[in-house]
């Protein structure tokens, strides 16, 4: 009897320790698909902050510098001032950037859309632009607040360096493919012109593909 009873002891005890490290091995990989199921998740928060703030693989530099010189011949002076904060542009007095992008629709094909959304998204509000532009042509950056106001820019001190340069921010499309920038030109008082620019990415070039005229005076 009492050598039955230690066999069933003995037994039950392997029983309970079968048991124990069956447990233990179950927390053990609960714990490793925990980790997972964590990384994961962080791995989806990243991708969501990517969509928010996407990877800028714009070069800015190139950008500006391909639209200021495909002007070139347009300007009416040998030295440009660059002003150092950005607009939206104008397509009429007093322009919004909605009435930009309302103009920007009427202008290009469906096949623009994603760029130009951008290009008002990025334009709602100024943003400091900084040098250096790769251009071929001379220019300076100007302070904004050297500058009157109004956007005639009337006062001939205003133009004793050279004429008036202002650009948008740049639009582009989810592929990084496609640019959109404005560039807007003052060389006199109610003197100067704004194109809006549509540039294609070409192996590590940006081309100009396409120039509309917004407002002319």
């Amino acid at each position: 009897m009492c050598l039955q009873y230690a066999k069933s002891h003995t037994i039950g005890g392997r029983i309970t320790m079968i048991r124990v490290l069956s447990l233990t091995v179950l927390m053990y990989f609960s714990g490793i698909i925990g980790c997972i199921s964590h990384v994961d998740t962080s791995s989806q928060a990243n991708e969501r902050l990517m969509e928010v703030f996407p990877v800028d693989e714009i070069n800015h530099s190139k950008i500006y510098g391909e639209v200021l010189d495909a002007y070139g011949e347009n300007y009416g002076s040998s030295s440009l001032q660059i002003v150092n904060l950005t607009t939206p542009g104008m397509v009429k007095p007093e322009s919004s950037v909605d009435d930009v992008s309302e103009f920007l629709r009427r202008k290009l094909s469906d096949e623009y859309r994603d760029v130009i959304n951008d290009f008002e998204r990025v334009n709602k509000f100024p943003s400091p632009l900084q040098s250096p532009i790769n251009s071929n042509l001379r220019y300076s950056m100007i302070d904004h607040r050297s500058l009157p106001l109004s956007n005639d820019l009337d006062g001939t001190d205003s133009f004793k360096n050279g004429g008036i340069v202002r650009f948008s921010r740049i639009g582009s499309d989810p592929k990084r493919k496609l640019a959109l920038v404005y560039l807007g030109y003052s060389n006199g008082p109610r003197s100067g012109w704004g194109y809006y620019s549509v540039l294609r990415k070409e192996g590590v070039e940006w081309l100009v593909t396409h120039r509309i005229m917004a407002w002319v005076s």
